[in-house]
């Protein structure tokens, strides 16, 4: 009797835990783990801006340099979810250029790089829809092509970048080969201190 009592508890709770999982409603979560690591070395006959990659060679220098660097190692996450038709998508990303991209000096040493905020930023789309907060590409020209060099053909026609922004989004379908999308926000430009004001003025 007593083994009895046993069973048929175990049975309801086992039919109560299959009826809460069929209602549970709890979002389905997503995690994506991106990056890879790199080394750079370069040897150069005269001196470049900047040394670790190449913009452009500068004028009267012709004393040689070497060039040794892991900063372009970079660590991203990706993080979704949807629940009740809202789908939600979060991203996190950093690579080593933290301290810029000076020569090493006594408080930029190359073996002491630190991270760099690439992309952090949610973005929530319902519909045709969408909400975009944080930081990431530039909605104009927002190109990252595949290089040996750590910049991506800026200073060669590239003109975008990433900032901490605001944005919606919207879109549509012209026709079955179609689609229109309209985008607006408000980002935090980057600049120094023209005016000398005091305040940077990518905030002023």
């Amino acid at each position: 009797m007593r083994r009895t009592v046993i069973l048929l508890t175990l049975l309801a709770i086992c039919c109560l835990a299959a009826a809460a999982a069929a209602e549970d409603k709890t979002p389905a979560y997503s995690f994506k783990f991106s990056g890879y690591f790199k080394a750079d070395m370069s040897y150069d006959r005269a001196r470049v801006n900047s040394g670790n990659y190449v913009v452009y060679v500068l004028d009267k220098t012709e004393n040689d340099m070497l060039s040794t660097t892991a900063r372009e190692s970079r660590f991203g996450l990706d993080f979704a979810w949807e629940e009740n038709q809202i789908h939600t998508d979060a991203r996190f990303e950093f690579d080593f250029y933290g301290l810029g991209v000076t020569s090493a000096s006594l408080t930029s040493q190359e073996n002491k790089a630190a991270p760099m905020l690439r992309h952090a930023y949610l973005q929530v789309t319902k519909g045709h829809w969408s909400i975009l907060a944080g930081q990431t590409s530039d909605i104009i020209s927002p190109l990252v092509p595949k290089t040996a060099n750590y910049t991506v053909l800026w200073d060669q026609g590239n003109i975008g970048y990433r900032r901490p922004q605001f944005r919606i989004s919207t879109w549509g379908n012209a026709n079955e080969k179609v689609k229109v999308t309209a985008t607006a926000g408000a980002f935090r430009t980057l600049g120094g201190d023209l005016d000398g004001d005091g305040v940077d003025d990518g905030a002023d």
